[in-house]
């Protein structure tokens, strides 16, 4: 098994415990597949240097815990009435036991008596998307999950199964701005822009990185997200230019359905969903988190750029209270948007029945993927599949919910593939009498 350049963020001290047989919880099972897995994929010479690099791990949790302490550490005591003193000693008991570091303490808010007693059940990014994600991928999805890497070849595939998608009006690389391929393996063809408003991001690319905003603001001009404004040929310019370090897409912009423009400042809103293949081989929506944008100036809504998120209660749609990462402590929860004073908390999305379905039929297209999640926007004209990612992070919806997902179905459902991927690498290895890694 691969295993990330993570493991500066794992202290040692699980891995004491980690051969200890039995499991009485998914979130235990997952933790001690990842701890086993860390451990025994890596020859002698692997062994050696992670017990070098573990040998960093007091000065990495000082270090982190006195820059964290120092940043939220007085407004959590006024607001808890838990000093810092006692802030510093529960992450250093709670990293050594768990292997959770102080920013998680803060953003999982583990300083309160009643997520603490959980702790154990929080699964951690470190073994999720470098590890366990990795693991399932190698032994059980047969490469579904690659086209979501590209989200051409993604457009392209959702277009084939009637998948609502944002069109796609061209794409620039390696200099040339050109129309999308119609067909896997189709011809390119030159393009030119017919659409108002358009948005740019890279073909291969995570986060709202690199993304720009263009606002068609004459016959021949538009307006970009930075403030400037350049003609037609200017923008195939800066495209043409621009694609020479990375391919980029061209696509028409969404815009956020009438019932939910009021909490979405001037960027598209997404709702991002976990949807999991469970053990009948049916596709269940596990979890939900709406993400809002706080300032016009941006072009996308995630908590990484600035924004803010929601819970989603999967049933009903209806939203709870918002807040941002909680790595600092100045937004908190909210009930209403803290840039515009408009409700959140309590608020149903619309059309959510049916943006559920359309999740669940995208994840369908793909028959050996595990686990997805989807950006989903509700437009006007109805939900729309914006992208999918096939190694979901598991922050922002334990943050959102105040819930850790090894405790929920979400934690069942990945354990249950865990066990599977790792019978089926073993069985593997029984047959050849070799060693079976990705």
């Amino acid at each position: 098994m691969h295993i990330g350049d993570d493991t500066l963020y794992c202290p040692p001290l699980p891995l004491l415990w980690a051969d200890r047989s039995g499991t009485s919880t998914p979130a235990e099972a997952l933790h001690r597949a990842y701890l086993k897995e860390i451990w025994g994929s890596r020859g002698a010479v692997g062994r050696a240097l992670l017990v070098l690099r573990f040998a960093t791990w007091p000065f990495i949790l000082a270090g982190a815990s006195a820059y964290m302490t120092w940043r939220n550490g007085r407004a959590i005591a006024r607001r808890t009435g838990r000093g810092t003193t006692r802030q510093v000693v529960d992450q250093v008991a709670i990293a050594a036991r768990y292997g959770i570091m102080p920013p998680w303490y803060y953003m999982f808010e583990l300083y309160r008596d009643e997520n603490r007693a959980r702790a154990g059940d929080y699964l951690h990014r470190f073994e999720t998307k470098y590890n366990l994600y990795f693991l399932i991928k190698a032994h059980l999805e047969r490469g579904d999950g690659r086209i979501l890497a590209d989200k051409e070849a993604f457009g392209l595939r959702c277009v084939e199964h009637g998948i609502a998608t944002p069109p796609i009006i061209a794409v620039a690389e390696n200099g040339t701005v050109r129309a999308p391929r119609r067909r896997a393996g189709g011809a390119a063809v030159p393009v030119r822009f017919t659409h108002d408003d358009l948005f740019i991001k890279p073909r291969k690319g995570k986060g709202g990185r690199g993304t720009l905003r263009a606002t068609r603001v004459g016959e021949d001009s538009y307006r970009l997200s930075d403030g400037s404004s350049v003609s037609e040929a200017g923008l195939r310019g800066l495209l043409e230019t621009s694609s020479s370090r990375q391919a980029l897409l061209v696509q028409a912009r969404l815009v956020n359905h009438a019932d939910m423009l009021d909490m979405c400042a001037d960027a598209l809103c997404c709702v991002r969903i976990l949807t999991c293949r469970n053990q009948d081989g049916g596709i269940e929506v596990t979890n939900a988190a709406f993400r809002m944008a706080l300032r016009n100036d941006t072009t996308v809504d995630g908590l990484h750029r600035g924004g803010i998120a929601a819970n989603v209660d999967v049933d009903s749609g209806r939203l709870g209270p918002a807040t941002n990462l909680g790595l600092t402590p100045e937004i908190g929860w909210c009930h209403q948007n803290p840039a515009t004073g408009v409700p959140i908390a309590g608020r149903i999305l619309p059309m959510w029945a049916e943006t559920c379905a359309l999740a669940i039929r995208a994840h369908a297209m793909l028959p050996h993927k595990v686990m997805v999640g989807w950006d989903m926007a509700i437009t006007p004209d109805g939900p729309v599949v914006v992208e999918g990612n096939g190694a979901p992070c598991v922050d922002i919806i334990q943050r959102v919910t105040c819930e850790p997902l090894g405790a929920g179905r979400f934690g069942a459902l990945l354990a249950w593939h865990v066990d599977r991927a790792i019978e089926v690498r073993d069985r593997a290895e029984l047959v050849s009498g070799h060693p079976v890694r990705a």
